[in-house]
């Protein structure tokens, strides 16, 4: 469980924490995130936390994309899956789709999604489009 913190930090003593630097270490990451649970359960955030928190996080994620890269999924397997745990079949996907046959072609990779199928999808399943889009390497 999160410590809660109750008083209002100055910069000053937040530096004191730990100072603003490129997170390079794995221990310096693990304060960064020690101190980032410490501010986000807290109510009001005063100026000086609220522009710590803001560089920090940035740090935080320039430190993840190196060292915690995310892979490009494929499309159609993101689908798959989505379908799944929605308990909805290639069926249910040529109904929302509205053309019958589509939803199977599209799971079998015999047909693309287009971009209004993408805008359909993300909408219906209230993800981001992107999650649909193809990776061009």
């Amino acid at each position: 469980m999160t410590k809660k913190l109750d008083k209002n930090l100055t910069y000053q003593e937040l530096i004191e924490m730990m100072e603003l630097r490129p997170i390079i270490l794995e221990s310096d990451y693990k304060k960064a995130v020690k101190i980032m649970d410490l501010l986000s359960v807290k109510d009001n955030l005063n100026c000086d936390e609220e522009d710590y928190l803001v560089v920090l996080s940035y740090l935080m994620g320039k430190y993840e994309k190196v060292h915690f890269p995310i892979e490009k999924n494929d499309p159609i397997e993101i689908l798959k899956y989505i379908l799944e745990e929605n308990n909805l079949t290639s069926l249910d996907l040529d109904n929302l789709l509205g053309k019958k046959g589509l939803g199977d072609k599209i799971l079998t990779k015999k047909c693309d999604l287009c971009k209004r199928n993408i805008k359909i999808l993300a909408k219906r399943f209230c993800v981001a489009e992107e999650l649909f889009w193809k990776c061009s390497s």
